[in-house]
């Protein structure tokens, strides 16, 4: 028994252009971020300096003291 012939598909209709009146609405860019201050470098402060040759100074002479 032959099969009845499929039905043709249906063509979209095109979808009209917009009016050139219509405006865009305006979009909210994303902004970049301010930057973070600059923190002083860690190594800077004498004090740090002065317990980071201690603890060295240490170390090495328990090291050479055996």
């Amino acid at each position: 028994m032959p099969r009845p012939p499929a039905p043709a598909p249906e063509r979209a209709e095109p979808e009209p252009a917009p009016s050139p009146s219509a405006k865009a609405e305006p979009r909210d860019r994303p902004r970049m971020a301010k930057a973070p201050p600059r923190r002083p470098h860690p190594l800077s402060n004498p004090i740090i300096l002065v317990v980071l040759a201690m603890v060295i100074s240490s170390v090495a002479a328990v090291a050479f003291a055996r």
